[in-house]
């Protein structure tokens, strides 16, 4: 037998070929996208909610970047009206959220106490 020869059994638990996927573990799957029909919130607690996302990104996009354009590239006028539009848009935000939480719920209003003909009312 010559030094260049392999045995048949040198490596018996050693595959033939090389498997990239037996490397490291399994990959999960991700979970299948939620049915937005099937959603827990009320429209008007989701459209605020999604109102209130809006705004809060445009204001804190506005803010940021005015100032950024107005130092470091010199334009005062662009970077000024950048601000002022995240400025708008966050008091805007604060609007929404404010008109949210201060709504008048259903629940809270006694209508009994409303009509002037309630028993106990003199």
């Amino acid at each position: 037998m010559s030094p260049f020869e392999e045995d048949e059994d040198a490596w018996p638990d050693e595959p033939k070929e090389f498997d990239p996927n037996s490397l490291g573990p399994d990959i999960p799957k991700a979970p299948a996208a939620p049915n937005l029909a099937d959603r827990d919130a009320p429209r008007d607690v989701a459209n605020a909610f999604w109102a209130a996302v809006i705004f809060a990104n445009v204001g804190l996009l506005g803010v940021s970047l005015g100032p950024m354009l107005w130092y470091f590239e010199g334009m005062a006028q662009l970077g000024g009206g950048i601000f002022l539009v995240g400025v708008v848009a966050l008091g805007m935000t604060y609007r929404r959220y404010y008109a949210f939480m201060n709504r008048e719920k259903p629940e809270d209003v006694d209508h009994e106490t409303d009509r002037e003909d309630a028993p106990g009312g003199d």
